[in-house]
């Protein structure tokens, strides 16, 4: 693409991340640099995508694109997990999931108790205005930011509440049971 900004001519590449997944992900077997992709214009006008070695036009490691791409599928269709890794990654998730929860837990704890001394607050300034220690020019400044906290506070404390994710609800969505992976 070309775009034109005053007297500069300037050139925009596509992003070619969907054709050329790889690029720079792949070593050369001879520099060790990585390899990047580039297209060529057949003869008959159609585009053909490589990866090539970035050191050397001369280097030789041109490879197509789609046969990176098939030996690369064949390669991890070939990858099996066996039952024991899938056991230690069940285990390792549900510590995972056990510890956000305990977090979850712990934050709800700390905003209610949060809202609570800021309820305390409130009441307190009430009795001090009802007992005429504070004027009304004291008291309604007070009150508004004591009850723009407690807002902000009862507004924190929805999130962890809402966002109770756990091993066995994610067993539920699936329609399976924990004991089936156990």
């Amino acid at each position: 693409m070309r775009y034109y900004l005053a007297e500069l001519v300037i050139w925009f590449h596509e992003d070619k991340t969907d054709i050329c997944p790889l690029k720079g992900f792949m070593t050369c077997p001879v520099h060790g640099t990585s390899l990047t992709a580039y297209e060529a214009r057949g003869r008959l006008g159609e585009l053909h995508h490589y990866y090539l070695c970035v050191k050397s036009k001369d280097c030789g490691q041109r490879h197509r694109i789609e046969n990176v791409h098939d030996s690369i599928e064949n390669i991890l269709s070939q990858i099996s997990v066996s039952a024991q890794t899938l056991m230690l990654y069940k285990s390792m998730l549900k510590k995972l999931f056990d510890k956000n929860d305990y977090m979850r837990l712990d934050e709800i704890d700390r905003t209610e108790k949060e809202i609570e001394k800021v309820k305390e607050r409130i009441t307190n300034l009430q009795d001090d205005f009802m007992d005429r220690k504070i004027t009304s020019e004291d008291f309604h400044p007070i009150k508004q930011r004591t009850e723009k906290t407690s807002d902000r506070t009862s507004t924190q404390i929805k999130e962890p509440k809402t966002n109770h994710f756990t091993v066995q609800n994610l067993y539920k969505q699936r329609g399976s049971d924990v004991g089936e992976y156990s």
